[in-house]
């Protein structure tokens, strides 16, 4: 079954508040979306195109752009490929890992912040997820009533390490 034509599918989505409401969560400039259209892909998710992007009349099309946002939830959640495209833009709701944090993210595990991790996060949520840089995906924070703050990772499943694992081989490796 083929999607309706983009056109009609844009008009679903307030463009400026869906880029507002991702540019103020992560400290992004709105320059970045200068040139993309976000679109309803279905009642729950957004997904993202190209804005001179024109579908071709008469083929069947299954699927357009990029899934970008899960629109229907208490908090926005950012899609895995939606990470990985705005990720290095985020100036905010961010948090950078140390290696053996970064192998806990990884193997799908809670780790417990320090408050120097999360001076950049204004509230709980998703955040964006990097290690010296480079975005590791998305995390939701936490700040339990007991105190202190807990990253969730949502590092997707099928990509995860095995627990104890590591992403940056042996030691011995590391020392080379």
């Amino acid at each position: 079954m083929a999607y309706p034509q983009l056109v009609q599918r844009t008009e679903e989505v307030d463009q400026d508040s869906l880029r507002t409401l991702v540019c103020e969560r992560f400290g992004i400039d709105p320059g970045v979306f200068n040139n993309l259209v976000f679109f309803r892909s279905n009642s729950r998710l957004v997904s993202i195109v190209n804005k001179d992007h024109v579908p071709v009349e008469g083929h069947g099309v299954e699927a357009k752009g990029i899934t970008f946002l899960h629109a229907q939830m208490r908090f926005p959640k950012l899609t895995t490929a939606a990470v990985y495209f705005i990720g290095g833009h985020a100036s905010r709701n961010v948090v950078s890992l140390t290696r053996d944090e970064t192998d806990a993210f990884l193997s799908r595990e809670t780790i417990n912040l320090e408050d120097a991790e999360i001076e950049r996060c204004t509230s709980q949520g998703y955040i964006v997820v990097k290690h010296e840089g480079i975005v590791m995906g998305l995390g939701f924070l936490r700040f339990p009533a007991e105190g202190g703050a807990e990253l969730e990772s949502y590092f997707p499943k099928s990509w995860s390490i095995e627990r104890g694992g590591s992403a940056f081989g042996s030691p011995e490796q590391a020392s080379l």
